[in-house]
């Protein structure tokens, strides 16, 4: 019988040990794990196969189970040793012997080959589970004898083991494992973006069925169609299953970058070559999610603001000026059904880009988000181009948008500012071109949409709400809160509606109000059956309203004569959610600043004082200055800081912008007579002279980029005390 188990199991063995010694291999040289010794291998196996693995505030505590083991150790000494009084009908070694050679017999190859290969993963005693059945066989068989003979230590032990392990049970299904290996939005963002005949293409068997579990509950076109790749190395038959992909729709590729990531850097550099790259994300410190369209070059050359001059600059700390001298890309509409478009950005001037990150984003009017593509370009100087699509996501309003380019420092925490030909700063972004965004021209479901909430209501006249997405956390009195709604058109709504979004307070009094037409310039009216549409909302927080949580409620109505919209069951609003208010500290003494100023800025704010790190900086480094302000006033926009480095003519060489606090202290939310202690970095441009330099600064809409005023006109105060740059 033993022959035939082991004829049955050759297929799967044969299947799999190629491909084991492969990972495996990988493994090694990619965790260097050290052997571990003897005992802590036998320990760490011992309380896992008694209790299984304690999760989370347990996980410190694994040591304790192997208390247990001592009366079960008396248990199973007590059994053998019955076993061996001479009987008649007994013949060779006991059951219980056997177990025992089983177990220790694995336990002891299992160590020898870690010494060997050393590969213990987190939980890695699953890899022996092999041995289990016979530790529970013996566990039982201990339990049992200690049951008859010591009834009280044999319970007690039995429940105690039990305890262990429902808590070990419980972890199982509470505590995240693997937190920074979860597939799951990785896996959401290829069917929120995906389309049907796209590709998932897999290097290994578990990715595909992480795709086909997490799946299977989608409609059959919702999901990507996950396929392994053809061969574990590159070849023809690899090159040729991405041909096909690319030909058929698009291709995500999830690259496991843990274990060398040899077949991974071939699969990317190959679909580079053939395809736009328009999805660029990292999912915890091992896999990096890319997408690939066609690339079929319909992109035209187009005209820089200024003639003959770069589209931007950006001074790159301790790098130099990296300058946008070229943009080209499709002139066609693009619907708004998780369609991309292509574009080229070419770069040049002396800055080497490795250190820099670019997004390429798709904003509103209003400067809402609502598309965005952010990559890290390789750090070469000189010039290059970045081909690369922007997918337009399902939802998105039919309207006019701009395509607009910013660059940051890894390490920063904003944008550099995009300065002009002239140098003026054209603020954090630099605008490209204008895209049209038509309806979808294609129906999607509602997996297509990321709602955090999902919801499913009914209206009336053929509306029907999704769901909602809504920044989470504490909300500061004056902050700012961003909400998506999201909305279905069932059947052609007759009217056209407004939406709505209100925070209420303890009376049900309005609180905050946001109102505008949920598509934008697209009006209800124009929407046809299948059409979705995600609305960006905001609200912003009284400065006056005391802590506590507060109803959130948003709903439609009617803009000819503002009668809500009714749900099926009657109700004219939809209940969101509680918005929990928790406000700050504010200081009403005055400061003791290091240098002191009395400067007013419009009806805002006064400047009493300044802190200055240091009274030198080297070019290409950065200093820091704290600015003391007293508010005068809430405001009803939310204004920024700008913290300029002037030359002697007067040219910015060095920026340190911001809102006031690093955006701890919107300027909505000041109390009238606060003082508060903004502090700021100053980032000195690479290529700036020795010499002795200014700090300009003031407060300017982001929106607008107006500026408030003082009372002499000007829109900034220059601190009187200099900072020496020096060439190191």
């Amino acid at each position: 019988m033993q022959g035939v188990v082991a004829l049955l199991y050759l297929p799967w063995v044969v299947y799999a040990a190629p491909r084991l010694v492969l990972y495996v291999s990988q493994k090694v040289a990619a965790d260097a794990d050290r052997p571990l010794g003897p005992l802590a291998y036998l320990a760490r196996h011992l309380a896992a196969f008694l209790v299984g693995h304690l999760e989370g505030p347990l996980a410190g505590l694994w040591p304790y189970a192997l208390l247990l083991i001592a009366p079960l150790g008396i248990g199973l000494a007590l059994r053998m040793r019955r076993r061996t009084i001479p009987r008649a009908d007994a013949a060779g070694p006991s059951p219980a012997a056997l177990l025992l050679t089983a177990l220790a017999t694995a336990l002891l190859l299992g160590w020898l080959i870690g010494l060997r290969y050393p590969f213990f993963p987190e939980r890695g005693e699953r890899l022996l589970l092999l041995a289990l059945p016979a530790f529970v066989l013996l566990t039982a068989a201990a339990l049992e004898t200690l049951l008859v003979r010591w009834r009280r230590i044999g319970v007690v032990t039995l429940a105690l083991i039990g305890a262990l392990a429902g808590a070990s049970l419980w972890g199982f299904y509470n505590v995240p494992r693997y937190a920074d290996d979860d597939y799951r939005p990785l896996i959401a963002r290829t069917v929120e973006q995906g389309l049907p005949g796209d590709t998932v293409f897999c290097v290994y068997p578990w990715q595909v069925g992480y795709w086909r579990a997490y799946t299977a509950d989608l409609p059959a076109d919702a999901a990507p169609d996950a396929v392994l790749s053809p061969a574990p190395a590159w070849g023809a038959a690899v090159a040729g299953r991405l041909d096909a992909a690319l030909a058929a729709g698009r291709v995500w590729f999830p690259a496991h970058l843990a274990l060398g990531a040899i077949l991974e850097t071939q699969v990317e550099a190959y679909l580079a070559g053939r395809g736009l790259p328009f999805v660029n994300e990292w999912y915890g410190p091992g896999t990096r999610l890319s997408a690939w369209a066609a690339d079929a070059g319909d992109v035209v050359e187009l005209a820089s603001p200024a003639a003959g001059e770069p589209w931007a600059r950006f001074a790159l700390p301790a790098a130099g000026l990296l300058e946008l001298a070229g943009v080209a890309a499709s002139t066609q509409p693009v619907p708004a059904a998780n369609a991309v478009t292509p574009l080229a950005l070419t770069w040049g001037g002396a800055a080497v880009r490795g250190g820099s990150a670019v997004s390429v984003r798709l904003t509103d009017d209003l400067g809402q988000l609502w598309a965005q593509h952010d990559y890290e370009p390789p750090g070469r100087a000189g010039a290059n181009v970045d081909r690369l699509g922007l997918l337009i996501p399902a939802g998105t309003p039919p309207g006019r948008y701009r395509v607009e380019v910013s660059v940051r420092p890894k390490e920063a925490s904003r944008p550099l500012d995009a300065l002009a030909a002239d140098g003026t700063s054209l603020g954090a972004a630099a605008r490209l071109y204008d895209l049209e965004v038509l309806p979808a021209d294609r129906l999607l479901g509602p997996e297509r949409l990321p709602i955090a909430t999902r919801a499913r209501i009914d209206l009336r006249d053929g509306v029907r709400f999704l769901g909602y997405s809504l920044d989470g956390g504490p909300a500061a009195p004056g902050e700012t809160r961003k909400v998506s709604l999201f909305w279905q058109a069932t059947e052609g709504p007759a009217a056209d509606y407004t939406a709505f979004v209100q925070l209420l307070d303890r009376d049900g009094s309005l609180a905050a109000n946001w109102e505008a037409p949920p598509g934008a310039a697209y009006p209800t009216s124009a929407w046809t059956p299948g059409t979705l549409i995600r609305t960006q909302a905001f609200f912003r927080v009284p400065a006056t309203l005391a802590d506590g949580r507060y109803p959130l409620i948003a709903g439609l109505f009617r803009a000819a004569d503002g009668a809500r919209l009714l749900a099926a069951g009657g109700a004219d609003h939809l209940a969101l959610a509680r918005v929990t208010v928790r406000g700050r500290p504010h200081e009403m003494a005055a400061p003791q600043p290091q240098f002191a100023a009395d400067v007013q800025f419009g009806d805002a704010a006064r400047l009493v004082g300044y802190d200055l790190s240091v009274q030198q900086a080297a070019a290409g480094g950065s200093f820091a200055v704290t600015l003391h302000w007293q508010a005068l006033a809430a405001t009803g926009r939310p204004y920024s800081v700008f913290v300029h480095l002037l030359d002697a003519a007067g040219e910015i060489r060095g920026y340190g912008d911001s809102e006031p606090g690093n955006g701890a202290y919107p300027t909505p939310g000041w109390l009238a007579g606060e003082y508060l202690a903004d502090a700021h970095t100053v980032n000195v441009q690479a290529d700036a002279a020795a010499g002795a330099y200014r700090i300009a600064v003031g407060f300017y809409d982001p929106g607008t980029g107006e500026r408030l005023a003082l009372p002499d006109g000007a829109d900034r105060f220059v601190l009187e005390q200099v900072v020496l740059v020096r060439k190191d």
